[in-house]
């Protein structure tokens, strides 16, 4: 979904409108939250969260977290709602049976690389790799499901972005108020710059609660991709113009963008419009790793969805922050 512009206003009648809906919805979560027995799992469990709606960066400190394990003798398994896909029961995706539109665009992505679990219910999922011999969970987003015992707690802020209108949903953009998340937060990461809304007081909350916080940003790998042609940019995140911002930091000549909405799985029209403009105007075709895996293993019957990954060079993306961050997370697991 596309954020509404009000979320960005400070004082927006909308907001004022929608306020007493934030108070119930504020209200439910609370009493979900304090109303919950989390079941601990048969192995430690590092949940990944925030409070904000919409991305923050989740998925990429969940794959650097799964793999600094690994390369520390762990074995990961990384637990997912599996938002997106149509797949509901508790599974382990296994990249021979299963595409984006069974799992989830982000669960399928990161498959490539670990093993993922999938289920609306995190105590299955976890059950079932834990029976897979797997000894330890990271549980990608969840910060406020109750149902499972989380032995850390590390919160992703966005730090370009921030907080908005500071409201709760559906008023505001966020999930709960900064004090109701830090209650619950071991370690807080904040990506990109913090000059986003609300985050020079947030941070400071932080360290008045002893909370530490790292901050990271956004490292891209290399792609092979002509750069001094022009590039008609695509894709279907939160913030498409994270991903612009950063293929011009890259030294990318822009000459397109188009974006859709988070986790949109584009059509055969959309990839034949895309393909076509890129024809008309002679550009090279860039899209996120996440975008590129909601159009795998589409079939025989999408042809132009097909030929548009078939054209399309994919930006894969690392996060750089400090070794401090895997020290302190080791530190909590001793």
């Amino acid at each position: 979904m596309r954020e509404p512009h009000f979320w960005t206003k400070p004082n927006s009648i909308s907001a004022f409108l929608l306020a007493p809906l934030s108070g119930i919805y504020r209200f439910i979560s609370r009493l979900r939250m304090t109303l919950a027995t989390p079941q601990k799992a048969q192995a430690p469990v590092i949940c990944i969260g925030n409070f904000t709606m919409g991305g923050a960066g989740k998925t990429p400190v969940t794959d650097f977290i799964a793999q600094a394990l690994k390369e520390n003798g762990w074995q990961p398994a990384i637990l997912s709602r599996g938002y997106g896909g149509h797949l509901k029961e508790a599974i382990a995706v296994d990249l021979s049976q299963h595409n984006s539109e069974d799992v989830g665009d982000e669960p399928f992505m990161l498959a490539q690389r670990h093993n993922v679990f999938i289920g609306k219910d995190r105590v299955i999922s976890a059950t079932l790799a834990t029976q897979s011999g797997l000894n330890i969970l990271i549980k990608d987003d969840g910060f406020q499901n109750p149902g499972l015992y989380h032995d850390i707690n590390i919160l992703v802020a966005d730090g370009e972005k921030g907080f908005g209108n500071g409201r709760i949903f559906p008023a505001g953009p966020l999930r709960e108020f900064a004090d109701d998340a830090l209650s619950r937060t071991d370690i807080v990461v904040v990506m990109g710059a913090p000059t986003g809304n609300g985050m020079e007081e947030f941070i400071g909350k932080c360290h008045g609660r002893a909370v530490p916080v790292f901050h990271a940003k956004i490292k891209p790998r290399s792609v092979s991709l002509d750069k001094t042609k022009p590039v008609l940019a695509y894709c279907a995140i939160a913030r498409p113009q994270k991903f612009y911002n950063t293929l011009a930091e890259m030294g990318f000549n822009i000459g397109l963008t188009r974006d859709f909405s988070d986790h949109h799985y584009f059509s055969e029209a959309e990839a034949q419009s895309l393909l076509q403009q890129a024809d008309k105007e002679n550009l090279s075709l860039i899209t996120t790793e996440k975008d590129a895996a909601r159009l795998s293993h589409l079939g025989k019957s999408a042809h132009y969805r097909n030929m548009l990954l078939k054209r399309t060079k994919v930006l894969p993306i690392d996060i750089d922050i400090s070794d401090e961050f895997m020290s302190h997370i080791f530190s909590r697991l001793r």
